[in-house]
């Protein structure tokens, strides 16, 4: 198995490959760098986008820390690979997942509109299952895919 993380570098720690293999020792080494020392207490996971992540499950991470008053992140959104092995296989061959890891990677601050800031990527080239922590950029809502989103509704 080959794990990458978001700088392309070898990883030795177990990616977590749906919401339900989130573990606060995992979340706390993923973030370590955007966490400001703080620790987390404990954590809990909302299953969004039902429908819309076709391609993989998504979630809000609600965190809690050993310190009420910190300015680390209150939540999260994690999202994960697809679980049936046809899709991850479909992504592979369009290259879905490692383009959304490089997007956020490379391009995702220069790009001209609000995007979240990707804490933690990696992905696991064996099963082409990845995970990322994103950014939540709540109260936002994301748009319906099909009917679109008016103007005065997308400045909001």
């Amino acid at each position: 198995m080959t794990l990458h993380d978001a700088t392309g570098n070898s990883e030795a720690s177990a990616l977590p490959l749906t919401v339900d293999d989130l573990t606060a020792d995992w979340l706390q080494s993923a973030m370590a760098d955007v966490l400001q020392g703080e620790t987390i207490k404990e954590f809990s996971p909302e299953i969004i986008g039902v429908g819309a992540g076709f391609m993989g499950q998504l979630a809000r991470v609600s965190l809690v820390y050993s310190n009420d008053s910190t300015d680390a992140p209150k939540s999260v959104i994690a999202k994960f690979a697809s679980t049936k092995p046809e899709t991850r296989e479909m992504a592979r061959d369009q290259n879905l997942y490692q383009r959304e890891i490089g997007f956020y990677r490379d391009i995702g601050q220069a790009a001209g509109v609000p995007v979240p800031h990707c804490y933690y990527s990696a992905i696991r080239e064996d099963s082409n299952h990845f995970a990322m922590l994103l950014e939540d950029l709540a109260p936002g809502i994301p748009s319906d895919q099909v009917q679109g989103t008016d103007r005065d509704t997308s400045r909001e």
